[in-house]
């Protein structure tokens, strides 16, 4: 059967998560089934965006052109096709993540079908001519149609391309991996907070390696500026001096801590047990079966993005700041799950700690999650998040839609 060496696919994405957790894998996928298909990404607007989207994107093997959000814009404005992108060419629009209109909008100036991959079913369009879910609790109202299908959630296959070699991980944990996020303006804030974490847990973890894991949206430099400059820090912290050592250096805290950097792939690789945030971590750690503690500061969440207009209150004079922490804080008090995988347990299989805790209660939960019974938590997890392959399946779904699906 012809892979479809002449078509075009265009993603249009949003975020950290999508690019590191579907596009990573999606496109690898693609590129195995049909080498010569162009792969195309458009970057969506997106008030969680790290800023950093493009150059990651550019990193991924098998993508022949991005465009980022002014590109994207532009065009979809009446401007110049963005460079690398080809009209004429067969194909689909897939949409991953940002505003979903805007990508059945760039989907009808190609005069392509407007597929979707979800994961909630409140994300569905009726534009979408095909969707695909993580799983059947995203499954969308309208899906007795045969316009949906599972397919699985690619941040497992993404969790296990990034480490393939990844053992067991040892109870009571040796390594213990935390990863304060990939954006620059919750970095300077967070990180330092989980160097005191660390430093105060330490003492009851003698023989504990301590692993920061770096996100391939934030450079080295601006690690090494967010753990040293207190200017603006809005949450208790302590600084950390760079040293050489390692691929990436350390981390020294005042404690005397040593915190080994390295990228996020190799600190899972590693981990025993997690510190980390609610967002694709999550997902991933969960994947690979290590157990971990995610934290949600909200001291001052007016300093938060958010989506929509509430993302903008801040501006505001004088009531725009309080009016925007406290619908936020309704907001946060709403959402019961943190992590993925108590979402779709419905239930705290990973322990989480939100609101405004100290340093000392972060440290507390997580010596606690160490004598907790972390050989049942890793073994559920990864059934919760089930086995690699929902690339492949995509991959599958979207050629036989292309060798099968009607003009739009």
């Amino acid at each position: 059967m012809e892979p479809l060496n002449h078509h075009q696919i265009i993603v249009t994405v949003n975020g950290p998560g999508e690019i590191s957790g579907w596009l990573y894998p999606f496109a690898a996928a693609l590129k195995r089934r049909a080498p010569g298909l162009r792969i195309c990404v458009a970057v969506l607007p997106y008030v969680f965006a790290s800023g950093a989207e493009v150059s990651v994107v550019k990193t991924i093997e098998g993508i022949d052109a991005v465009a980022g959000v002014k590109e994207t814009m532009r065009y979809l404005y009446g401007g110049p096709l963005p460079a690398g992108f080809e009209k004429g060419r067969p194909g689909c629009l897939v949409h991953f993540g940002g505003e979903p209109f805007l990508s059945f909008v760039l989907a009808r100036k190609w005069r392509y079908a407007c597929l979707a991959y979800i994961e909630t079913s409140e994300n569905d369009r009726p534009w979408f001519a095909r969707v695909f879910v993580t799983d059947e609790s995203a499954l969308p109202r309208r899906s007795s149609d045969g316009r949906s299908a599972v397919v699985g959630n690619m941040m497992v296959d993404a969790a296990w391309m990034r480490t393939p070699h990844r053992q067991a991980p040892f109870h009571p944990p040796q390594t213990i991996g935390i990863f304060p996020g990939s954006r620059t303006l919750t970095l300077k804030h967070l990180l330092p907070f989980c160097v005191k974490v660390a430093g105060l847990a330490a003492p009851a973890l003698p023989q504990a390696r301590w692993m920061l894991a770096k996100a391939d949206y934030i450079s080295l430099e601006e690690l090494k500026a967010a753990a040293g400059d207190e200017a603006g820090r809005v949450l208790e912290g302590e600084s950390a001096r760079w040293e050489k050592g390692g691929p990436l250096g350390y981390l020294v805290s005042p404690r005397g801590i040593r915190l080994e950097i390295q990228t996020s792939g190799a600190v899972m690789a590693e981990s025993d047990l997690a510190v980390t945030f609610p967002g694709t971590n999550t997902a991933e750690l969960a994947a690979l079966g290590v157990p971990m503690i995610v934290l949600l500061p909200t001291h001052y969440p007016e300093l938060y993005p958010f989506p929509g207009l509430i993302g903008y209150l801040h501006t505001v004079p004088l009531v725009g700041k309080p009016l925007k922490r406290s619908l936020l804080l309704a907001y946060f008090r709403r959402v019961r799950w943190l992590a993925l995988p108590n979402r779709k347990l419905r239930r705290e299989v990973v322990p989480e700690l939100s609101g405004a805790f100290t340093a000392e209660e972060a440290a507390a939960k997580l010596l606690e999650t160490v004598h907790g019974p972390l050989e049942r938590v890793g073994q559920e997890l990864r059934e919760v998040m089930g086995p690699p392959g929902a690339a492949e399946r995509l991959v599958d779904e979207i050629m036989a839609y292309l060798r099968g699906g009607a003009p739009v």
